[in-house]
């Protein structure tokens, strides 16, 4: 009864933040005003104009934040569990940053442009690749710092291929290096939606099997689990719902560590509960931190990721001194 609760009020939250996500930006826009535009038949110029904002500007980064912080969200409960590992933030573990390196890399060699279907897949296989290359056998600490230098490694060869490309100032560097939706387009979220949607199916498919390898892999594996196998399915669902998403949107920090920490206390450990509860989670923390970051200033953003470290850094912190206490 207790996460059916939470679920809901999750629920009802993501929704009002919807709606207020929609009306807020450097524009700020009335609900009377955009009721009236879509219902009365007979809109007024300022009326049309704020339904031209909303319909091609708001609406498609308001579908963004949500649909690639749910993603985040289920990404980190099934790599802290894949890992075993409270600290396994696919963005903070380097993870993202690989997706990010091939994308720019496609984009460079003009192989690809942002937000194509090519794209979307390089950035996958980049983000696989980065997983595959973390040590699985670490404590908590190490394993964030090695995830870190590795995550540091990619991003500093992003940057260097960009300069090298004459892109330092282009959408290149901003956008993959430091994270934002500012350049979110329907053409391509529905490009981005069928790797989001198999990796989630996915996860959900392997979460069972994932819950039982915190039991050990001798264990698990007297109850049936091929831990190979699941570990490396775990890393392709994970890679599908990372990499394409930040081949539209960079690298997305502490959302994956935030979430999935905040609500296992609540929800359970489970990860059929936990990775709806972290859909909606992530979902509600990245779309609050864009509506934010386009709001306060009158021309102008914030630095999304600035804000996202804000608010995950303390959580981080926490964790750090909650696993030296528990050791």
């Amino acid at each position: 009864m207790r996460r059916a609760t939470i679920l809901l009020a999750l629920s009802f939250a993501l929704v009002g933040l919807t709606l207020v996500a929609l009306l807020s930006g450097s524009v700020q826009l009335a609900l009377g005003e955009l009721l009236h535009g879509i219902f009365s038949g007979n809109a007024t110029a300022q009326e049309q104009d704020a339904l031209k904002i909303i319909g091609q500007i708001r609406l498609p980064r308001v579908v963004g934040a949500i649909v690639i912080g749910a993603a985040l969200g289920i990404a980190g409960s099934l790599m802290q569990g894949l890992f075993i590992n409270p600290l396994a933030d696919p963005a903070f573990i380097g993870i993202s940053a690989g997706g990010v390196l091939l994308s720019i890399i496609s984009t460079s060699m003009g192989v690809a442009s942002y937000g194509s279907l090519p794209n979307i897949a390089v950035a996958t296989l980049g983000a696989l690749a980065a997983a595959r290359l973390i040590p699985k056998r670490l404590a908590p600490l190490p394993f964030i710092l090695v995830g870190f230098g590795l995550g540091s490694l990619w991003s500093a060869s992003s940057s260097l291929i960009s300069a090298m490309q004459g892109r330092t100032s282009g959408p290149g560097t901003s956008l993959w290096a430091m994270g934002s939706l500012s350049l979110m387009t329907w053409p391509a979220l529905l490009r981005l939606l069928p790797f989001l949607v198999l990796g989630t199916i996915l996860a959900w498919v392997i979460s069972g099997n994932v819950d039982r390898l915190a039991l050990g892999n001798r264990i698990a594996t007297f109850m049936g689990v091929r831990t190979g196998r699941v570990k490396w399915l775990g890393l392709v669902a994970g890679a599908l719902l990372v990499g394409s998403s930040a081949a539209l949107s960079g690298v997305m920090t502490f959302v994956g560590l935030v979430v999935p920490n905040v609500l296992r206390p609540l929800v359970g450990a489970r990860l059929r509960i936990l990775m709806p509860a972290s859909a909606l989670g992530g979902a509600l923390l990245l779309l609050a931190a864009d509506t934010l970051s386009r709001s306060m200033l009158s021309s102008g953003e914030v630095s999304l990721t600035l804000l996202l470290a804000i608010i995950g850094s303390p959580v981080l912190v926490l964790i750090l001194l909650r696993e030296k206490s528990s050791s």
